[in-house]
């Protein structure tokens, strides 16, 4: 079991008229497993801000529900699937949330001592451990799908105008395909962040290290990573959750992954089989 330290904070930025950036935390201390969210909206101001919010509290209502009885991994996927259909059939019957959706970046902490992340589109989850800073997530978007298919170089990434169009995304269509990864065992002093892309669009991840990496208590840290994603123009909204592993009582031994672990997709977690392979067809500029 782990004793955790943990904020969370989200901020409008300084561009944007409005923020439809939602995040999740427990409140006032939590018994693990604990869970954090963060989604970042599509779909106008209405759209996107209704499907972040619908996002994190059903997925929030139905991993608690849910985890004891079917598992966390299996209580996860089945919460986002939950998320994604009423987000998508909302849409379709509201004109004014037509083609809204969101992004949603997930992180359990377990009693086994293992960690959770799971993702669709492009709020990522890093890890810091021992000075160096590992993303956990994968982002769902174009041109991530076209550096890992080796059709560009990570720099040509970094200035592509398409780099902010989704492959994925919760609640853009009837079916969802979420990715699940387990960091396999936790160590003392491993710290969390769970993001929007306001963050991690305009701050290196250089600078991400050395700011988890200050002598400043986690919500202090919180606040300069904000500072920073304004600082460098504050393109969109901005959203940052930490998570700092402070005691473990139980450290297992790492097996041969210990950062990241696919978790894969049984038939008995599937159900249907799914059409959406790849790429969606369409894609969501957000």
């Amino acid at each position: 079991m782990s004793n955790l330290s943990y904020t969370g904070m989200t901020h409008q930025g300084q561009v944007r008229g409005d923020n439809q950036d939602s995040i999740y935390l427990p409140q006032g201390g939590c018994s693990l497993p604990c869970l954090f969210l963060v989604a970042d909206g599509m779909g106008g101001a209405n759209g996107g801000k209704t499907a972040s919010e619908l996002a994190v509290s059903i997925v929030s209502e139905e991993f608690h529900q849910n985890q004891r009885k079917h598992g966390p991994e299996l209580a996860l996927r089945n919460a986002v699937k939950k998320a994604n259909s009423t987000i998508y059939y909302k849409a379709q019957a509201e004109q004014d949330l037509r083609g809204m959706g969101t992004t949603l970046i997930g992180l359990a902490v377990l009693s086994d001592n293992r960690a959770l992340i799971i993702n669709v589109g492009d709020s990522r989850c890093y890890l810091l451990r021992e000075g160096e800073l590992h993303q956990l997530s994968e982002d769902h978007s174009v041109v991530q799908e076209m550096v890992r298919e080796g059709k560009l170089t990570d720099e040509q990434a970094r200035s592509n105008g398409m780099r902010n169009m989704l492959s994925r995304a919760v609640g853009a269509a009837a079916e969802v395909k979420e990715d699940l990864f387990a960091v396999t065992a936790l160590e003392i002093n491993d710290t969390f962040l769970l993001c929007s892309d306001g963050l991690h669009g305009p701050v290196p991840e250089e600078r991400i290290r050395e700011t988890l990496q200050q002598s400043l208590d986690i919500s202090g840290k919180a606040q300069q990573l904000l500072r920073l994603a304004n600082d460098n123009g504050g393109p969109d909204n901005i959203s940052v959750i930490l998570v700092r592993v402070n005691q473990s009582e139980y450290l297992p031994e790492p097996d041969e992954v210990t950062f990241r672990k696919n978790v894969p997709m049984t038939k008995k977690q599937t159900g249907a089989t799914s059409s959406l392979s790849g790429f969606l067809g369409r894609f969501f500029n957000k």
